[in-house]
């Protein structure tokens, strides 16, 4: 099992670094030259080296899942051409002094895919998917610098219990109002900012995920998100998932 896991993280390493380079291709203000017909004739077909097993932001491993679910989902902040961390959701992002504290300032007027509002909650929301202890997953390690996170992790409980409604209130995650999140750490975390951009932190619509139970990622229809593009159709029989540009993305539909 580890040797595949292996092949399939460095195979997939390639279809990451083509999405990186889309994404950030994409998002540049450098005029496109569109084939005739204009933009809505625009066709990319990217392939990818193996397919996809979780499109679950908060469960998403390996690196061909990153890859897909970062043109439909966007985090607070993102990688550029130069894997730079820039703004991405958030507008601009500010420490205290010691860095054991982390403020993000959502731009205005965030949407969803299909026009409904984005807000701080949702990526609160993220969060508490990603450390859902009913639902063990590998980005859990990343976020235990969160004040109480560790705690949560460690939390005995069923699959099929209920978390009670004050679960996550001792968590190091506040949302000031609906464009300011606020992380407390356990300890100096100056790098968060970075993490910020990574899948755990894509806000997938909470709603639609607590309708269709565990395999809802499979329908494209569920995967109302926030990046420059949305899923239209997942075929699995086919290995293949189609998109179109999204025309809400606070940047603008893409060329």
């Amino acid at each position: 099992m580890l040797l595949r896991d292996e092949q399939r993280t460095q195979m997939g390493l390639v279809g990451f670094v083509v999405m990186v380079l889309l994404l950030t291709s994409c998002s540049s203000n450098d005029p496109v030259e569109n084939t005739p017909g204009g933009p809505e004739s625009v066709q990319l077909r990217i392939a990818m080296p193996v397919w996809t097993d979780v499109l679950d932001p908060q469960q998403a491993v390996f690196v061909e899942e990153s890859a897909v679910l970062m043109l439909a989902y966007e985090g607070l902040t993102r990688l550029d051409a130069e894997l730079e961390v820039v703004p991405a959701a958030a507008e601009r992002w500010e420490y205290n002094d010691d860095a054991t504290q982390i403020t993000f300032y959502l731009r205005s007027d965030l949407q969803y895919s299909d026009g409904s509002p984005l807000t701080a909650q949702d990526f609160a929301n993220a969060i508490y998917r990603t450390l859902d202890p009913r639902r063990p997953g590998y980005s859990q390690i990343y976020l235990d610098v969160i004040e109480g996170a560790a705690d949560i992790i460690d939390t005995e409980i069923a699959p099929d219990e209920s978390l009670p409604d004050d679960f996550f209130v001792n968590l190091g995650v506040e949302v000031v109002d609906e464009r300011t999140i606020v992380f407390s750490f356990e300890q100096p975390v100056p790098y968060f900012h970075a993490m910020a951009s990574l899948p755990m932190l894509f806000p997938a619509k909470q709603e639609l995920i607590e309708s269709a139970g565990e395999q809802w990622y499979e329908d494209a229809a569920l995967h109302i998100g926030n990046g420059p593009f949305r899923m239209t159709s997942i075929d699995i029989a086919q290995n293949r998932i189609e998109m179109e540009a999204n025309p809400n993305y606070w940047q603008g539909r893409p060329p």
